[in-house]
This record gives C-alpha cells, sequence and structure tokens, in this order.
C-alpha cells in the first residue's frame, strides 16, 4: 500500500469522529464484559509501517512458541463491512487489554490516536489495568511532550521498551522482553487501589546499569578489589572445580564457616565471592578472566542484594546477562541461580525489591536449558514479618546456623546435579 493511500485512509479517521459521538457512554459500557468472557487477551493497535514487527515478531511469540494468547489484529479479525470505528470500539472492549505499539509512525496516525484515546477513556473510567505501551523506537520525552494521553499512561501504567541490535545481546535483552509482555498479559485487569503504582517496565540492554560490565570502584583506596579478582584469575590456572561459587559477600563469608569444608569441599568447589558485589561487578569479573581457565561442571550465582537504586527489572537483566557470559565462556556448564534473600529486621522496600528479583528471575530462567532458579530462603521471615538477629546477625549476613540451615538442601540439589549428564 502506497503513502497517499495511507495519508488517505488516515484522514478519514476525522471523518469518523462523528460516528463516535453516536455511541453514548451507556452503548460502550453494554461493551464490557467481566475478563473471562473477552474473546481476545489483548488488541494490538499499531501503525500500517510498523506491521512487519507485529507479524514476524509479536503474533509468533505471543500466539506461538507455546504461548496460548489470543490477540485481536486489524488485517485479520475486524469485520468486514463494518464502521471502521465499531470494528476499533468492539476491539478494544472484547479485549481484556489493548497493547499500543508505539513508533513515531504511531504517533502521526489519526487512527492509532483514536485508538489510544478509547482505550485510555477505558483505563481511566473504569479503574482497570487495561493498558499498556510498546516503545519500537527510542522516543525522547520532549518529542512526546504534545501526547498528553500518552505521557500520563507513561507515568502510571506499564511501558515495554523493544530492545534494538543496539544492545551487546539483543538475544538475551528480546527473551526478557518476551518474558515481561507475557507476564504483563497474565495479570489481571481490575485495579483495587487508585493510587496503586504500577511496575514500569524496562529492556534489558545497554541502557541497564545492572547488565553493563563495570568494575567496582576503589572507593577506599586501598585496590581490593582488583586484587582479589586478580588472584581469583591467577589461582583458576591450576584448579580443576566441578562447582564454581560466584557473587557477593553472602558466597565469600560461605568459604569461612565450617559448612564449606563440610559440604562443598568434597565437591571440589572453588570460591569467587566478593564483598558489596553487585550484579555488574560480577558481570565485569567473569568478562575479564575469572572463567578462562576452568571447567567447572555447575556455575552456583548469588547476586543481587547490593544493586543498590536498581529496580527489580534492571536487576534480572543483570542476573540474565551474568548467566548469558557464562554460557558463551562455559557451553557445557549448567548455572544454578540463588534466590536472593530477603533482608531487614522489619518489612521494607528493599525486601519487596528482592523478591520480586526472584520471582522475575525464576520465570525468565524456566525456558533456559543451561540455567535454573533455587529458592535457598529457609523461612528466615517469622509469621510477624519480622527476621531474627540469630539468623542474619546484621539482618543481612547468615550466621552459623543460617547457613546451614540454607546450605544442606543446596548440597543436595548440587548433587543431584552432577550426578546429570551434561546438556550441549
Amino acid at each position: 500500500m502506497d503513502r497517499n493511500k495511507l495519508k488517505l485512509i488516515d484522514g478519514l479517521a476525522f471523518q469518523n469522529l462523528h460516528h463516535l459521538k453516536t455511541l453514548n457512554f451507556e452503548q460502550w459500557r453494554k461493551l464490557r464484559e467481566d475478563e473471562e468472557s473477552c474473546e481476545y487477551d489483548a488488541f494490538i493497535s499499531y501503525n500500517f509501517y510498523d506491521e512487519h514487527w507485529v507479524l514476524e515478531q509479536l503474533l509468533p511469540n505471543m500466539e506461538g512458541n507455546g504461548s496460548s494468547f489470543k490477540l485481536c489484529l486489524h488485517h485479520r479479525d475486524f469485520e468486514p463491512g463494518r464502521n471502521i470505528v465499531d470494528n476499533i470500539v468492539s476491539a478494544v472492549y472484547g479485549s481484556r487489554k489493548t497493547v499500543c505499539v508505539v513508533s513515531r509512525n504511531f504517533l502521526q496516525s489519526e487512527w492509532c490516536s483514536l485508538e489510544i484515546q478509547l482505550a485510555s477513556y477505558r483505563l481511566f473510567d473504569e479503574r482497570r489495568d487495561v493498558l499498556m505501551l510498546v516503545f519500537l523506537e527510542h522516543i525522547p520525552e520532549r518529542e512526546l511532550s504534545s501526547y498528553h494521553r500518552m505521557r500520563k499512561v507513561m507515568l502510571r501504567k506499564t511501558y515495554l521498551q523493544w530492545p534494538g541490535s543496539e544492545c551487546s545481546d539483543p538475544a538475551l535483552a528480546q527473551l526478557l522482553f518476551w518474558k515481561q509482555l507475557r507476564r504483563a498479559l497474565r495479570t489481571g485487569s481490575r485495579m483495587e487501589d487508585e493510587d496503586k503504582p504500577d511496575i514500569k517496565v524496562m529492556s534489558a540492554g545497554d541502557s541497564n546499569p545492572a547488565a553493563t560490565p563495570t568494575p567496582c570502584e576503589d572507593n577506599q583506596g586501598d585496590g581490593r578489589w582488583m586484587s582479589l579478582h586478580n588472584r581469583f584469575v591467577s589461582d583458576s590456572k591450576d584448579k580443576e572445580p566441578d562447582v564454581l561459587f560466584v557473587g557477593d559477600s553472602l558466597i565469600q563469608l560461605m568459604h569461612q564457616f565450617a559448612v564449606w569444608r563440610e559440604l562443598f569441599s568434597p565437591l571440589h568447589a572453588l570460591n569467587f565471592g566478593i564483598g558489596g558485589d553487585a550484579t555488574q561487578h560480577v558481570l565485569w569479573r567473569l568478562s575479564n578472566g575469572e572463567l578462562d581457565n576452568i571447567s567447572p561442571k555447575v556455575v552456583v550465582l548469588w547476586v543481587g542484594t547490593n544493586n543498590h537504586g536498581h529496580s527489580a527489572e534492571q536487576i534480572c537483566g543483570g542476573i540474565l546477562a551474568i548467566v548469558q557470559v557464562i554460557k558463551n565462556k562455559l557451553p557445557v556448564a549448567r548455572t544454578l541461580v540463588l534466590g536472593v534473600l530477603p533482608r531487614g529486621k522489619m518489612p521494607n522496600p528493599l525486601r519487596e525489591r528482592n523478591a520480586q528479583v526472584n520471582h522475575l528471575v525464576a520465570e525468565a530462567v524456566s525456558s533456559l536449558p543451561h540455567a535454573s532458579f533455587l529458592s535457598v530462603d529457609p523461612g528466615f521471615v517469622h509469621s510477624n514479618g519480622s527476621i531474627s538477629h540469630q539468623d542474619m546477625y546484621d539482618y543481612l549476613h547468615l550466621t552459623p546456623q543460617a547457613y546451614q540451615a540454607l546450605c544442606q538442601p543446596l548440597h543436595g540439589h548440587l548433587k543431584s546435579m552432577l550426578d546429570k549428564p551434561a546438556e550441549n
């Protein structure tokens, strides 16, 4: 279809706006149905010039590849001969959610403007989580300044950024994108609290500081972090471990207790833990020599609680980036990602964030044959929401008895992994 025809079609949108006035709000509300009776999971609003992405990327990943979502598309599901506005209204109200595929093409289309107008009306009028935005390209905020409705939605609702080819690992970033989109479509649409904050989901690309390899800053001026890294690289040259533990202080301190000698030394385990490390630090270490001279069968990864200022989605992206580096450098090894532990004596935002990280990571690695997730929390949070100093002496680091409770089942899991043949 040429541009002149597209301009003509877009121009017809204004001519059909009078038809909206004949559909009073009561008629619109009659179209509302419970989620269970909606014909579609999502109505996909997009511009014709972005149809290739919808057909080549969205459909195969959301209706194929084991997914069971039913999407409503203009060209496929609109009723022939019916007024276009009636078709749009039916699509918006006959779907659990509306997904707007936003690009500069989308912003210039009157039809797309009409579709997001109807979906946002339903969102704010019904207080239902029924609208989400997918950005196909980075659009600076100044270019969105005139789109007040879209900016209002972005401030309150979920949005996703499609990771482009400029990412260091597009395949991994896209895997996370599809996981997040499926999760967003599975969530219920009812909003019990008008002011309930929604998660703004972003991509796992290079803009994610948690997934960007970064050496730890030498704030104290003694060079200890780099010295430890260099020692790990040097020590690995004459070691043949079956299991490699890598992560932050929870890994590092494990080596100091009897549980390491009793349970993990017999497994020919190596400990590459450094206190204070966040995902970006571990990512840098593993990308700069720590995996170059060893061939462990299993890599145990435990990191994430030190990612201060990062969202759960960013931390998840950082963990998945580490998993991919391990896969690239150790093709036959399997990675076991341990769940981030709760922290703080009483409930707090970091504890909630860590729980969300675990949910995201568990879902993301579930489809990876070379990686798995294991929750190692034996129940540190008591019924009143508190954590005892007998388990975490500073409400973050573990006591000997807590390590014993945590490491016994971990040891059994590792034994079963080592007994299984490696998968290529």
